[in-house]
């Protein structure tokens, strides 16, 4: 084959056409190098190497001396030292690097690539998601923090109420005070006088209606505002499209256009504001009728005179009336406190319930955010082909 290149070169080319085209992925074994030992030794072997290696310069990935002969020879005398002289195991070990772990470099490759596109197109879907988390953050944070500013602004706001209510009343005692001071103390029978006291002067049935119709119009008020955020919030967050079509069961079960506020009476059961609202006013007025106040009004008639007495009866009303503004103003305060306490809990609750539903818990969000950094990390960075290859085939 020397001898005649052009006709070698020539026949290599005919035979790779019938495969369509140049191979660059091809080895060259020069066969029944037993008999160029035999002629010339290794000598001889290294220059007919050589020689092929020039004639075939970048056809083959390489050239390999190899003796079918001897390979057969050694195996069936069990002759390593023949067996590699033949030049069969480094022909094996070749085919092996060449041909065997190429192709499967070059299958990993392309799972490599296809991983690749995958996280690409994955990541480019899911961008509109990440637009939607943030806007739904930033809704989350923005309606944590209006539910906090308005039941605060409310709770002041219901406090001033009362003490507007209060003045009024207030204002009807002192009046009645002066206008039934001396009536007061001229009446001779001393069982008529608490009945006097609680209709004519702390008109107390007035000041038990009063207490009533503010706690029962404060909690119908704020029962509105809360049903109203319940509405806003149930509608700010609903299904995103790439979520709902893979369907978690959480999500799919939760009906957010049924979602409709309840209240609940409070429960003042067991708490420091049993005595809330018209049992309050009850022991203050008690207090005026059976108290020393009321004692001390019965018998300033022996000692004092009668303008006198109606002076002393005046300043005694006037210290139980803001003794009485003072017990409500306390209880009303409980009041208020445990009632904003309760509806603020329901709608911080619902707010995270409606967030969770779709994501995770508003303190694990960096969660969410963690996965999509991860993965467009990945997307970036070189490959490990052998720990891929494990992965590939589910090696430990």
């Amino acid at each position: 084959s020397a001898n005649k290149p052009k006709q070698v070169l020539d026949q290599l080319a005919e035979s790779l056409n019938h495969i369509g085209q140049k191979s660059e992925n091809m080895l060259a074994v020069l066969s029944q190098i037993d008999k160029v030992r035999s002629s010339g030794g290794e000598q001889a072997v290294s220059s007919v190497i050589n020689s092929a290696k020039q004639i075939f310069d970048g056809y083959f990935l390489d050239v390999l001396p190899c003796s079918a002969k001897e390979a057969l020879q050694g195996q069936n005398n069990q002759d390593q030292a023949l067996i590699n002289q033949s030049g069969y195991p480094e022909l094996l070990n070749k085919i092996q690097k060449f041909f065997y772990d190429n192709a499967f470099s070059i299958r990993i490759e392309g799972k490599v690539n296809n991983f690749i596109g995958l996280l690409e197109t994955h990541l480019q879907d899911s961008e509109p998601f990440l637009q939607r988390f943030e806007k739904d953050i930033e809704t989350y944070d923005s309606y944590h923090q209006k539910i906090l500013n308005d039941l605060n602004r409310l709770k002041e706001q219901y406090s001033k109420d009362w003490t507007s209510t209060f003045n009024s009343y207030s204002q009807k005692v002192q009046n009645n005070i002066y206008a039934h001071a001396q009536t007061y103390t001229e009446l001779e029978n001393e069982a008529d006088k608490p009945s006097f006291v609680q209709k004519e002067i702390f008109i107390v049935h007035e000041l038990q209606a009063m207490l009533s119709k503010f706690q029962r119009d404060k909690s119908t008020d704020l029962v509105k505002y809360v049903q109203q955020q319940y509405q806003h919030i149930s509608q700010s967050f609903e299904r995103f499209s790439l979520i709902s079509q893979l369907k978690p069961s959480t999500i799919m079960a939760h009906d957010h256009g049924r979602e409709i506020y309840k209240n609940q009476d409070i429960d003042f059961s067991g708490s420091d504001a049993e005595s809330i609202m018209i049992g309050g006013a009850a022991a203050g007025v008690a207090m005026l009728l059976l108290g020393p106040i009321g004692i001390a009004a019965a018998a300033i008639g022996f000692l004092w005179s009668k303008s006198r007495r109606v002076d002393k009866a005046k300043e005694g009303f006037n210290q139980q009336l803001e003794t009485i503004s003072n017990d409500c103003q306390a209880n009303i305060e409980k009041f208020i406190d445990k009632l904003f306490v309760q509806h603020q809990q329901n709608l911080i609750n619902h707010l995270n319930q409606e967030f969770s539903h779709l994501y995770l818990p508003r303190n694990k969000c960096s969660e969410i955010f963690k996965v999509f950094h991860d993965l467009e990390k990945m997307k970036h960075e070189k490959f490990d082909r052998v720990h891929f290859q494990d992965f590939i085939l589910g090696n430990p």
